[in-house]
């Protein structure tokens, strides 16, 4: 599961609001988009390069690509939301893939 990535995309509103994984009606009221890809936990991070945070190694980000206009703070908003449900998910996986793996894996 270490190199597996986690993908979400990240919509900004008019008022600066932040909704992930936006429905289609959803996206026609965004002002701009960013889909946003992570590693999925931080044991695929080189944790002698990456940067250390309260502790523990940032996850980073693989890619970023974004529509519309979107200003530096609504991007890094969309960047800390994005990490936080895609740990999330990272989390939910690892959980249900344990419970359905045979033991002699």
């Amino acid at each position: 599961m270490k190199h597996l990535a986690v993908a979400i995309g990240c919509g900004v509103l008019a008022d600066g609001a932040v909704i992930l994984d936006t429905s289609k009606a959803e996206e026609q009221q965004l002002k701009s988009f960013a889909h946003l890809v992570f590693p999925n936990s931080s044991k695929s991070v080189d944790v002698k390069e990456s940067q250390q945070k309260d502790g523990q190694p940032e996850r980073g980000l693989i890619t970023s690509i974004t529509h519309g206009v979107m200003s530096e703070d609504d991007y890094f908003n969309c960047i800390e939301r994005g990490l936080a449900a895609s740990a999330r998910i990272s989390d939910f996986m690892r959980t249900t893939l344990q419970k359905h793996t045979p033991d002699y894996l």
